[in-house]
């Protein structure tokens, strides 16, 4: 019995006619997304704050539709953003991936002062792409922010279904960029020396894996309110330890 037209992987995860934004698009998991959803015939919209990045990347990916500045955490911005996109486009933007993150606050929490507590926990995007799961006690403001952006996406996919939108996450775990090529979250230490983060496995995720999830959560109209952990079992180590 042969298999249905609809069965094959081009269909299955075909894009054509997608509208996508990607906000951190100019480098690293963001930039990923961005070649992944390109490869499948999406029109994307790269976004970012570094101006010069944004250029490079825009003009290195052909396909895309070119690159807009914007500061995620400004309202001004953001809608900044959303003006020059409903200039280009006739319809409504189809995916959006959040992929901008910021700097951590390097400082341990009785170190650390109100400021930069709140920068950690408001301030700034500290977005799950490029998060990383551990057990790791000294780096609880930067836990509690990931904990705290699993827990909005699950309550905007619950506030959002009624207008047909869903929402995922997806929390990777090592996957080198140019952030994070060379340490993990502190930059002090290389990856191979902190047994903790150690995943069942290979240490670090490859460009692969990325593209499968995104291409998975954009596609599946039945998976919202979900976290996809792409970790090579990191996540159930620590669990279970």
């Amino acid at each position: 019995m042969p298999y249905p037209e609809s069965a094959r992987g081009d269909r299955l995860f075909s894009l054509k006619q997608y509208v996508c934004v990607v906000t951190g698009g100019e480098t690293g998991i963001g930039l990923m997304a961005a070649q992944a959803l390109i490869a499948n015939g999406a029109r994307v919209y790269i976004v970012s704050s570094n101006h010069e990045a944004l250029v490079q990347t825009a003009k290195s990916l052909q396909a895309s539709q070119g690159g807009i500045v914007c500061e995620v955490t400004n309202k001004e911005d953001l809608m900044h953003l959303v003006g020059q996109i409903e200039k280009r486009e006739r319809y409504s933007v189809n995916l959006v991936v959040s992929a901008a993150g910021s700097e951590a606050v390097r400082s341990t929490l009785p170190n650390m002062n109100a400021k930069e507590l709140q920068q950690m926990l408001f301030a700034k995007d500290q977005t799950s792409w490029i998060s990383t799961f551990n057990t790791n006690v000294i780096a609880c403001t930067s836990h509690a922010s990931k904990a705290a952006t699993i827990h909005l996406s699950k309550m905007m996919a619950y506030e959002f279904k009624d207008f047909g939108m869903r929402v995922n996450c997806i929390a990777p775990s090592y996957f080198p960029s140019n952030d994070k090529e060379e340490g993990t979250a502190d930059n002090s230490r290389p990856l191979e020396e902190q047994t903790l983060l150690e995943p069942v496995g290979e240490k670090k995720g490859t460009e692969s894996e990325i593209v499968q999830a995104v291409l998975f959560l954009a596609k599946n109209r039945f998976v919202t309110g979900e976290v996809l952990n792409i970790d090579n079992g990191e996540f159930l180590r620590n669990s279970v330890n």
